[in-house]
């Protein structure tokens, strides 16, 4: 079993949905029930270092004494949270689904049982009437009830297939050799009562609602589209996945598009349909070798846009300037944004990181990988389940396969197994990024003269060589653009050697031209002259005021650099310390390039790399 398939099941029964709380814990996030705002799971995505492999766990609050109830080998103490009210549970493909199900029931239940209002009768007590024995006259009993008659094949199909165990994670093969049996059936019954089943099968319904939900199927077969039980229409999208209807892969995806079209789209059907819909066309696209065009029309948008600025950065020469700076900025967040040669030039900007990201890309090598792998790793293959979260069974299941979707993600079938093989955010290293767009903006600083000069950064180290080298390139470029350059053709050099030679003879006697030799002047030598004054290069300077700071902020950051708490005077302005962190670190980001303040939400206190620099700004000295 799955995470992915915990999560869908939160979706579908509670309308649950995913939250990721902790950027800087991408692998975690919790399920909370909306009615009372109370985490009932939280979930983990682990890597192991050393192999690189991704396991899954969770903390459900269903109460540990289930651990003494269930006694299963994937079910433990809980991981991450503490108390009695908490288990874990261990994901792989030992894993119950229904067991987990249950599980995350009784988390919900439990939680909503815990408030609960007592309302207490306080109206007077009334005379209680007796009532005495009176007998009863005889009344003619109720005439039977009509049995309904069975369609043979209905009748036959349960006596096949009735005893066998259907539904989710259990027995789809049973399921897929039923549908199969039922594949031709036809009915005209209607059924329009509610039905409500996760994951339901023929064995799930009775007989008035299996001949309505056929009678249902017969005529969207024809085209003629109604309203019915949500459950239902999961069931006919059961059927198509598992090759029910439909001759070959590409016959399947038509219908199941057909549906999307006549049943959702014409706002017959329940919009949520549409998301599990999307995702399975999807994988069924991969997993049936589909053209690509058709698979990428039903991706997850999220994973196209990431994967789309990745094969920017990863192949830049196919890109222009503005998709390049466009990924960066993507990745890079508010820190391009906020360059000196952003603010002065927008333009150039765009120019100058597009081209130095094309520079690097080719000469840069951290540990023998090039500066794509070393910012955002490489493609790892990760398990994927496919159609995971349906009822699905074909008769020739999935051999050795490879789809490649893109340069970012591929697929990969072996043993039965599939993989999904793509970038993975626990991967990026977004510090080695940020450290290029850092040192491009100290360095074309200190070049220009302009702006105030930014500290360098121990840490940034690696990429100052090659940014060098890359600036000292362009410096070289620029100069030999610049260098004036004669186009002569052939019929131009003669034509001048012809004149020469006339303008030889008009000069020369004939006694000249048979013994002078020419004498070559000799260069004149200038006079040595005193070199030109430079002009001063001080470095441009700032004080708080000029970074746009009041009194009551610059109070702020004078008190920490004193060593004082600034906490009275932030209170006694009604201000809040984070707000007041973040203004100052965006007043002094100009002047330091970096956040001098940090804050956990209630202290603020300096940033000890950038202590004396702080300091002289406040003091109006020479940055």
């Amino acid at each position: 079993m799955r995470l992915s398939e915990l999560i869908d099941y939160a979706a579908e029964k509670y309308g649950i949905r995913e939250e990721f709380k902790w950027d800087s814990f991408p692998g975690f996030s919790v399920l909370a029930d909306p009615k009372t705002g109370h985490w009932a799971a939280l979930l983990m995505r682990l890597r192991d270092k050393k192999t690189g492999e991704e396991t899954e766990q969770c903390d459900i609050k269903c109460g540990q004494r289930t651990l003494s109830d269930l006694r299963a080998p994937f079910v433990t103490l809980p991981f991450r949270m503490t108390g009695y009210r908490w288990v874990g549970v261990v994901f792989g493909d030992e894993t119950v689904p229904e067991t987990v199900f249950s599980l995350f029931d009784r988390a919900i239940q439990d939680e909503r049982r815990r408030g609960y209002t007592i309302t207490l009768d306080t109206s007077p007590f009334e005379k209680t009437e007796i009532y005495r024995e009176t007998p009863l006259s005889a009344v003619p009993s109720a005439p039977p009830p009509v049995r309904e008659e069975v369609p043979r094949k209905i009748l036959e199909m349960k006596k096949r297939f009735g005893g066998r165990p259907f539904g989710y994670g259990r027995d789809a093969e049973s399921f897929f050799r039923q549908a199969k049996f039922m594949e031709d059936y036809e009915d005209d019954a209607v059924w329009t009562e509610g039905f409500l089943h996760y994951f339901p099968t023929y064995n799930d319904l009775s007989l008035r609602q299996l001949r309505g939900y056929f009678g249902w199927r017969t005529r969207v077969r024809k085209g003629v589209y109604e309203p019915i039980a949500t459950s239902l229409a999961y069931l006919y999208l059961y059927e198509l996945l598992c090759g029910i209807g439909a001759g070959s892969p590409e016959e399947t995806f038509e219908k199941i598009r057909a549906f999307e079209t006549g049943y959702l789209d014409s706002g017959i059907g329940e919009p949520g349909i549409r998301r599990n819909l999307r995702r399975w066309m999807f994988e069924y696209a991969v997993i049936h070798n589909l053209p690509v065009e058709t698979a990428l029309a039903y991706a997850n948008p999220d994973d196209l846009a990431k994967d789309a600025k990745l094969s920017v950065l990863k192949l830049p020469k196919a890109h222009t300037d503005e998709e390049i700076f466009a990924a960066l900025l993507h990745f890079g967040d508010r820190a391009m944004s906020r360059t000196f040669i952003f603010k002065r030039d927008e333009k150039e900007a765009k120019r100058l990181f597009a081209a130095i990201w094309r520079f690097l890309s080719e000469t840069c090598r951290i540990g023998g990988e090039n500066l794509f792998a070393a910012c955002f790793g490489k493609r790892r293959p990760y398990r994927w389940y496919p159609l995971s979260n349906a009822i699905y069974w074909e008769e020739n299941r999935a051999r050795d396969a490879d789809y490649e979707l893109s340069v970012c993600r591929s697929y990969r079938c072996r043993d039965g197994r599939w993989y999904e093989k793509r970038y993975g955010n626990l991967h990026f290293d977004r510090n080695r990024l940020l450290a290029v767009i850092r040192e491009t903006d100290r360095i074309f600083r200190r070049r220009m003269k302009a702006g105030h000069y930014l500290k360098e950064k121990p840490s940034d180290a690696w990429i100052t060589s090659f940014i060098e080298e890359f600036f000292a390139a362009e410096d070289r470029a620029r100069a030999e653009a610049a260098r004036p350059t004669v186009t002569l053709s052939l019929s131009e050099i003669e034509h001048i050697r012809r004149d020469a030679a006339i303008t030889r003879e008009r000069l020369l006697t004939e006694e000249e031209q048979d013994g002078a030799e020419a004498i070559q002047p000799e260069p004149a030598v200038p006079p040595n002259e005193p070199p030109l004054p430079s002009a001063p290069s001080a470095e441009p300077t700032g004080t708080v005021p000029a970074a746009g700071l009041d009194e009551t902020h610059t109070a702020v950051l004078t008190a920490l650099i004193e060593g004082n708490d600034p906490a009275g005077r932030i209170r006694a302005e009604r201000l809040i310390p984070s707000v007041v962190t973040d203004r100052i670190n965006e007043a002094l980001f100009e002047l330091l390039g970096d956040n001098a303040l940090e804050c956990d939400g209630n202290t603020i206190a300096l940033v000890e790399d950038y202590r004396d620099d702080i300091a002289k700004i406040v003091r109006g000295e020479t940055g």
